[in-house]
């Protein structure tokens, strides 16, 4: 007989997943299989992450993501399968981004957030940059702008100052023990 995770939903629904799941949903790991698990996932979640997997018939290594992201064309960067689960209405897909996160589901983590980054995607020529400046409403900043951006976010701007002078002085600490 097979063994299978019971994972109970917030609207008290139960899916099941096979044994193997928890080799992706590493939030089971520390979980005993033989018991019913309340999760903080919708069924309309889960089952759209049950589909995903079963897209894939269970074997994630079939999930196709080319990184880095080079076009806003999602198959272009993520496999056929995978897109056809995901592409969902938008309140869905935040709930399974979610869910990825909640579930410590690397590959489906993976897989939404190449959808994200297609959406958000700019390319590299003047033109592109343009196109997208206008349709984010983006402007160029003034001066006085600047100077708001940098003291409001100083603390940041000095942390990643300080961590690309530590890199530097790594780098050149590691240079020097080669030579």
């Amino acid at each position: 007989m097979n063994k299978s995770w019971q994972l109970i939903t917030t609207d008290n629904k139960t899916i099941q997943f096979p044994e193997s799941f928890v080799n992706y949903a590493k939030l089971l790991e520390d979980k005993i299989l033989e018991e019913p698990l309340n999760v903080l996932l919708d069924s309309a979640t889960l089952t759209i992450i049950l589909k995903f997997c079963e897209a894939h018939n269970f074997d994630l290594r079939g999930v196709r993501i080319n990184k880095p992201i080079r076009s806003n064309n999602i198959l272009e960067n993520l496999d056929l399968q995978s897109w056809t689960v995901l592409n969902v209405r938008e309140e869905l897909f935040d709930k399974v981004l979610h869910a990825s996160y909640y579930l410590d589901f690397k590959i489906l983590k993976k897989a939404c957030l190449v959808i994200l980054g297609c959406q958000l995607y700019i390319g590299d020529d003047e033109q592109e940059y343009v196109k997208a400046k206008e349709k984010y409403g983006i402007g160029e900043i003034t001066p006085q702008q600047e100077i708001q951006i940098m003291e409001e976010y100083r603390e940041a701007f000095e942390k990643q100052a300080k961590k690309y002078n530590d890199d530097i002085l790594k780098a050149e600490k590691d240079a020097q023990l080669i030579l």
